[in-house]
């Protein structure tokens, strides 16, 4: 039994560098982006395919071995998760093992939230440059419209549906 707990700290140990490369990928993206480097994002976007399918590979075998731990201590399957682990080898007298399974547990956490914030930031960040680009759209089509545009009820210009579209890039 005392196998398994080290093999699930490893595996834990694995995803939390998992994750940290893709925090890394994720915040090396905010360059490439500023810097228009559509070339760098495209590898980067390969790279954080790689890794996202190698943590979820680790997160498979990690589930597979607390559900067989979980056995070996007595525990549903609804109870296979590392907390309850920890928990219980703690009650059997194995103090270091759970101790170690928790602290490992922690750190994927820190880094999992960490990768959230990042994303959540991102995410606001794509938001308001979509808030841009709509309203130079609007300002666009205002310059271009033979009359002046008059506001909707959403405080949007209504542009004339007889003009023609705008569109941003033409595809060849």
């Amino acid at each position: 039994m005392s196998a398994l707990p080290a093999q699930i700290v490893e595996l834990l140990a694995q995803q939390t560098e998992l994750a940290k490369g893709l925090l890394e990928a994720l915040q090396a993206d905010k360059q490439s982006i500023i810097a228009h480097d559509t070339a760098a994002l495209e590898q980067s976007n390969r790279h954080k395919e790689a890794l996202v399918a190698r943590l979820h590979a680790a997160e498979r075998r990690r589930h597979d071995a607390c559900l067989e731990l979980a056995r070996t201590l007595g525990l549903t399957p609804e109870d296979a998760v590392v907390a309850r682990i920890a928990e219980r080898l703690r009650a059997q007298g194995l103090g270091a093992q759970g101790q170690s399974l928790s602290d490992a547990a922690d750190r994927l956490r820190a880094v999992i939230l960490s990768l959230r914030e990042l994303v959540a930031v991102s995410h606001g960040f794509l938001e308001q440059s979509i808030l841009g680009i709509r309203g130079l759209i609007g300002l666009i089509a205002t310059v271009r419209a033979r009359d002046a545009g008059t506001y909707d009820a959403t405080g949007r210009i209504a542009v004339d549906p007889s003009s023609a579209p705008i569109a941003l890039r033409q595809e060849a």
